[in-house]
Protein backbone atom coordinates (compact mmCIF):
# COMPACT_ATOMS: atom_id res chain seq x y z
CA UNK A 1 0.00 0.00 0.00
CA UNK A 2 1.46 3.20 -0.93
CA UNK A 3 1.60 5.98 1.44
CA UNK A 4 1.22 9.98 1.36
CA UNK A 5 2.01 12.77 3.81
CA UNK A 6 0.00 15.66 2.72
CA UNK A 7 -0.46 18.96 4.96
CA UNK A 8 -3.95 20.15 5.47
CA UNK A 9 -5.65 23.85 6.52
CA UNK A 10 -6.95 23.20 10.00
CA UNK A 11 -10.06 23.81 9.36
CA UNK A 12 -10.16 21.08 6.71
CA UNK A 13 -8.76 18.90 8.93
CA UNK A 14 -10.88 19.41 11.34
CA UNK A 15 -13.91 18.92 8.87
CA UNK A 16 -12.75 15.58 7.70
CA UNK A 17 -12.20 14.05 11.55
CA UNK A 18 -15.88 15.34 12.41
CA UNK A 19 -17.29 13.77 9.43
CA UNK A 20 -15.18 10.23 10.09
CA UNK A 21 -16.07 10.42 13.44
CA UNK A 22 -19.88 10.28 11.85
CA UNK A 23 -19.14 7.20 9.91
CA UNK A 24 -17.10 5.79 12.92
CA UNK A 25 -13.93 5.37 10.82
CA UNK A 26 -10.77 6.38 10.85
CA UNK A 27 -9.43 9.80 9.07
CA UNK A 28 -7.20 7.08 6.82
CA UNK A 29 -10.07 5.37 5.96
CA UNK A 30 -13.00 8.60 5.08
CA UNK A 31 -10.05 9.83 3.23
CA UNK A 32 -9.49 6.70 1.18
CA UNK A 33 -13.09 6.84 0.61
CA UNK A 34 -13.27 10.43 -0.46
CA UNK A 35 -10.66 10.18 -2.53
CA UNK A 36 -12.15 7.11 -4.18
CA UNK A 37 -15.12 8.26 -4.71
CA UNK A 38 -13.90 11.39 -6.55
CA UNK A 39 -11.35 9.67 -8.85
CA UNK A 40 -14.07 6.86 -9.83
CA UNK A 41 -17.26 9.95 -10.65
CA UNK A 42 -14.28 10.19 -13.98
CA UNK A 43 -15.67 7.20 -15.01
CA UNK A 44 -19.44 7.60 -14.76
CA UNK A 45 -21.82 7.57 -18.02
CA UNK A 46 -22.02 10.91 -19.55
CA UNK A 47 -24.90 12.34 -20.66
CA UNK A 48 -25.63 12.72 -24.63
CA UNK A 49 -27.59 16.00 -25.65
CA UNK A 50 -30.47 15.58 -27.12
CA UNK A 51 -29.33 17.15 -30.77
CA UNK A 52 -26.46 14.95 -30.46
CA UNK A 53 -28.53 11.83 -29.58
CA UNK A 54 -30.64 12.93 -32.66
CA UNK A 55 -28.14 13.87 -34.84
CA UNK A 56 -26.93 9.80 -34.43
CA UNK A 57 -29.82 8.54 -35.17
CA UNK A 58 -30.42 10.19 -38.26
CA UNK A 59 -26.73 8.83 -39.19
CA UNK A 60 -27.76 5.40 -37.84
CA UNK A 61 -31.09 5.20 -39.93
CA UNK A 62 -29.26 6.81 -43.15
CA UNK A 63 -26.47 3.65 -42.90
CA UNK A 64 -29.41 1.49 -42.27
CA UNK A 65 -31.43 2.88 -45.21
CA UNK A 66 -28.41 2.71 -47.82
CA UNK A 67 -27.95 -1.09 -47.03
CA UNK A 68 -31.83 -1.57 -48.64
CA UNK A 69 -33.86 -3.98 -47.32
CA UNK A 70 -32.61 -6.63 -46.40
CA UNK A 71 -29.03 -6.41 -46.09
CA UNK A 72 -27.62 -9.91 -46.68
CA UNK A 73 -24.54 -10.97 -44.45
CA UNK A 74 -22.34 -10.40 -46.87
CA UNK A 75 -23.12 -6.57 -47.46
CA UNK A 76 -22.98 -6.37 -43.49
CA UNK A 77 -19.90 -7.50 -43.90
CA UNK A 78 -18.57 -5.05 -46.69
CA UNK A 79 -19.76 -2.61 -44.33
CA UNK A 80 -18.25 -3.71 -41.04
CA UNK A 81 -14.86 -3.95 -42.95
CA UNK A 82 -14.47 -0.46 -44.08
CA UNK A 83 -16.74 1.29 -41.33
CA UNK A 84 -14.63 4.03 -39.39
CA UNK A 85 -13.12 2.61 -35.80
CA UNK A 86 -12.98 5.46 -33.42
CA UNK A 87 -9.88 5.85 -30.68
CA UNK A 88 -11.21 4.22 -27.25
CA UNK A 89 -12.07 7.04 -24.91
CA UNK A 90 -8.90 8.45 -22.85
CA UNK A 91 -10.76 7.64 -19.23
CA UNK A 92 -11.56 4.37 -20.18
CA UNK A 93 -9.31 1.46 -18.56
CA UNK A 94 -6.91 -0.21 -21.07
CA UNK A 95 -8.31 -3.56 -19.22
CA UNK A 96 -11.70 -2.60 -20.18
CA UNK A 97 -10.77 -2.15 -23.58
CA UNK A 98 -9.47 -4.59 -24.37
CA UNK A 99 -12.74 -6.49 -22.95
CA UNK A 100 -14.52 -4.61 -25.62
CA UNK A 101 -12.44 -4.67 -27.95
CA UNK A 102 -12.71 -8.71 -27.99
CA UNK A 103 -16.65 -8.80 -27.20
CA UNK A 104 -16.57 -7.04 -30.98
CA UNK A 105 -14.56 -9.65 -32.08
CA UNK A 106 -15.81 -12.35 -30.68
CA UNK A 107 -19.14 -11.07 -32.41
CA UNK A 108 -17.33 -10.52 -35.54
CA UNK A 109 -16.46 -14.32 -35.80
CA UNK A 110 -19.89 -15.67 -34.64
CA UNK A 111 -21.64 -13.34 -37.12
CA UNK A 112 -19.29 -14.32 -39.88
CA UNK A 113 -20.12 -18.03 -39.49
CA UNK A 114 -24.20 -17.98 -39.42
Amino acid sequence: MGHIQVNLPETLHRQIENIAQKESVSLSQYVIYALTRQITMGYTVQPVFEKELREQKADFEKTVESLGPPASSEKMRQFMAVREIGEPERELPPEVVRRLQKKISDQAQFGEKS
